[in-house]
C-alpha cells in the first residue's frame, strides 16, 4: 500500500472515522497526521513564521509541533480534550502573539 511507512497511515487504516467527525475535527486531524498542521514549527520552515518556538510554553529550544503540544495539553485546556480542539487552541495562540 502506498501509505505504508507514511506519518498519516494510520487514518488510512482508520478512515471510516473521519466522516463521523465534524469537519474541523477532521481537517485537524490530517493536517496533524499529514504533518502540514500550521503550527510555528512547520511555517518556520516555510519561511513564514521568524523562530519555531512554542508560544504556549515559551521555553527556549521548543520548537511548536504536535507532540510538544501534547506534553503542554493542560498549558491550554484544563480539561481532556480532543486532537481538533488542542489544535484549534494552540494555532489560536499563535496567532494572538502574532499580531501583538
Amino acid at each position: 500500500m502506498k501509505s505504508d511507512g507514511k506519518k498519516w497511515a494510520g487514518l488510512v487504516d482508520k478512515s471510516e472515522i473521519l466522516p463521523d467527525h465534524p469537519p474541523k475535527e477532521t481537517v485537524a486531524t490530517i493536517r496533524i497526521a499529514t504533518g502540514h498542521d500550521c503550527l510555528a514549527e512547520y511555517l518556520y520552515k516555510l519561511g513564514i513564521l521568524p523562530s519555531p518556538q512554542c508560544v504556549v510554553c515559551n521555553e527556549e529550544n521548543s520548537n511548536m509541533e504536535w507532540e510538544h503540544l501534547n506534553v503542554y495539553k493542560k498549558k491550554l485546556l484544563n480539561f481532556k480534550s480532543s486532537m481538533g480542539t488542542l489544535y484549534r487552541s494552540a494555532r489560536n495562540q499563535m496567532m494572538l502573539n502574532q499580531s501583538g
